[in-house]
C-alpha cells in the first residue's frame, strides 16, 4: 500500500490519497496500517509514559485520522510521524491526538504550499502552449490569401501565355490556308519551241538571253 518515503513532501505528491484506496482496500487495513505507525511513533520519542500515547487510545486516533484526512496520503501521514519525532514541529512534552493534529496542520501548509507552485506551474506551462483558436483561423485565413493572391498570378500569367499560343497557331493555321487556296503561278511550256518564233514567255525570254550572248560574243 505504501511506496517508499524520503524526506521531501514534494517527492510523495503524487502517491495516491486515503479516498482513493478505499476502493481497492478494505478500511480497517488502512486503518491497522496507521495504528502500526502510531506504535512505532510511541516506541520512537522519550517522554513520560503517562504523557506519551496510551495503547487503547491508538484504534481509536488511527480510526479518526483516516476519516479527518480523506485527501492525504498514507505516506503523508509516515513522513509528519517522522518528522515530529524528531522535533521538526516543536518539542515534545506530550503526545496525543491534539499534538497529532498540529503536526498535520503543520505537515499540510507545507504540502499544499507545494501543491499550489506546482498547480501554478502547470498552469503557466498550459497558458503558454494554450492553442488561441480565435488568432489561428485569423492566421489561417491571411497565409490562405498569400498563395491565392500567387496562385491567381500564375493562372493569369499561364491563360496569357496560352492565349498567345493559341493566336500563333491561328495565324500558322490561317498562312498555311491562303498558301492551299492561292493558285500557283501557271507555267507555260512551248508545244512547239522551232515555230513558236518567239510568241510564248518562255521563248521571249530564251530569244533575249540567246540575243544577249551573241552580242557579247561578237565583241
Amino acid at each position: 500500500m505504501v511506496q517508499s518515503v524520503g524526506n521531501s513532501v514534494q517527492g510523495i505528491l503524487d502517491r495516491p490519497n486515503i479516498a482513493m484506496l478505499k476502493k481497492v482496500v478494505e478500511p480497517l487495513r488502512l486503518e491497522l496500517f496507521l495504528a502500526k505507525e502510531l506504535m512505532k511513533l510511541q516506541e520512537f520519542v522519550t517522554i513520560d509514559a503517562r504523557l506519551n500515547l496510551q495503547a487503547h487510545h491508538i484504534p481509536i486516533i488511527a480510526e479518526q485520522l483516516i476519516k479527518m484526512y480523506p485527501l492525504e496520503t498514507l505516506e503523508d501521514f509516515v513522513l509528519c510521524f517522522r518528522r515530529g519525532s524528531v522535533g521538526f514541529y516543536g518539542s515534545i512534552y506530550r503526545l496525543d491526538a491534539a499534538v497529532i493534529n498540529e503536526w498535520m496542520a503543520k505537515y499540510l501548509d507545507e504540502k499544499y504550499m507545494y501543491v499550489e507552485a506546482e498547480q501554478t506551474k502547470r498552469t503557466t506551462e498550459e497558458a503558454e502552449y494554450k492553442i488561441d483558436y480565435a488568432a489561428y483561423v485569423k492566421r489561417k485565413e491571411l497565409e490562405d490569401q498569400q498563395p491565392k493572391e500567387n496562385n491567381r498570378k500564375a493562372n493569369d500569367y499561364e491563360i496569357f501565355r496560352m492565349k498567345y499560343l493559341e493566336e500563333q497557331r491561328q495565324k500558322e493555321r490561317n498562312r498555311l490556308t491562303e498558301a492551299e487556296l492561292t493558285p500557283a503561278p501557271e507555267t507555260f511550256f512551248c508545244v512547239m519551241p522551232n515555230k513558236c518564233k518567239s510568241q510564248c514567255e518562255r521563248c521571249k525570254s530564251e530569244s533575249e538571253i540567246i540575243s544577249k550572248s551573241e552580242e557579247l560574243t561578237k565583241k
